[in-house]
């Protein structure tokens, strides 16, 4: 994930309250989103917010002028552990979990 991406995504979730959290990227598409300096700077991708407690899909776009995680089209959701395939992305997002949870007081 690029700098930019990272900002991007970093604006999107502090006005949910997400400030601690890992990104888990699980599938790029490959095209680039609008306001990119370069190409691959600024790239559609999906993939998992991970905090402490909850884990979330999303899909980084551009809708109607503005970046978003997918929440125009439903893409943003919590999702349980359980239900995310495959297994090694499964276990590396528990890895990321109880990181966090360690370095809560």
């Amino acid at each position: 994930m690029t700098e930019r991406e990272q900002e991007i995504i970093r604006s999107l979730l502090a006005p949910l309250g997400i400030t601690e959290y890992d990104v888990v990227v699980y599938a790029n598409s490959g095209y680039d989103l609008p306001e990119s300096s370069y190409s691959g700077e600024i790239s559609s991708f999906e993939g998992f917010i991970v905090t402490a407690e909850k884990i979330y899909s999303f899909w980084l776009d551009w809708v109607d002028g503005h970046y978003t995680l997918g929440q125009e089209e439903e893409l943003w959701e919590e999702v349980e552990l359980e239900t995310i395939l495959p297994e090694v992305t499964r276990t590396y997002i528990q890895r990321v979990q109880q990181r966090f949870r360690r370095s809560l007081p």
